[in-house]
């Protein structure tokens, strides 16, 4: 669904691969990508997936918003694939997927600022990594208004510094590394 913060009661927001309402302004603080992973529990039991429609005969954990599903999005020469998918479970919260999927719950479809550490860990797994998972803006979302209140305009730059030092988390090496702002 759209973002409105108005209607959420909030000043501000930072979203992930946001749908802006109506008076809403973005402004891109990162890039992150998304990966296919399960853990090693889950592949031992049922296997890799070879590639995306494979995806169908396995247990999917999915995120959902609002009542609606979106679907996981491949790219390979040039040719984009949204695979729409019957999840196992889903969910709105992400904490939830990420603790599901490490429990062999079956696949989730994360960002790399969710997964870097699970899977430098050892306790997920990446799959499909040769076909390119979508990458995604993190946004910071806020209403549009003529005089913002001080404290949203510096909580603003104060957030913007922040995301500055973010190393681009949807470089190629699929080596995931910290990318915590300091």
């Amino acid at each position: 669904g759209e973002v409105d913060l108005a209607g959420r009661g909030y000043d501000i927001a930072i979203e992930v691969d946001a749908k802006l309402g109506a008076n809403h302004i973005s402004q891109s603080l990162a890039t992150t990508r998304f990966h296919v992973c399960g853990s090693p529990s889950y592949f031992d039991e049922y296997g890799k997936p070879k590639n995306p429609e494979d995806l169908e005969n396995h247990k999917t954990l999915l995120f959902s918003q609002n009542g609606q599903v979106r679907p996981w999005c491949f790219v390979r020469d040039g040719q984009q694939m949204n695979m729409r998918l019957t999840p196992k479970w889903y969910s709105n919260s992400g904490e939830a997927l990420l603790k599901a999927s490490r429990l062999g719950v079956g696949l989730a479809y994360m960002p790399s600022y969710s997964v870097m550490d699970p899977i430098n860990k050892g306790s997920l797994l990446t799959v499909l990594d040769d076909w390119s998972q979508r990458d995604v803006d993190i946004e910071l979302i806020h209403l549009q208004k003529r005089n913002l209140p001080a404290k949203i305009e510096y909580f603003i730059e104060f957030i913007v510094e922040r995301f500055a030092n973010f190393q681009d988390l949807s470089a190629s090496d699929h080596k995931l590394v910290d990318i915590t702002p300091a």
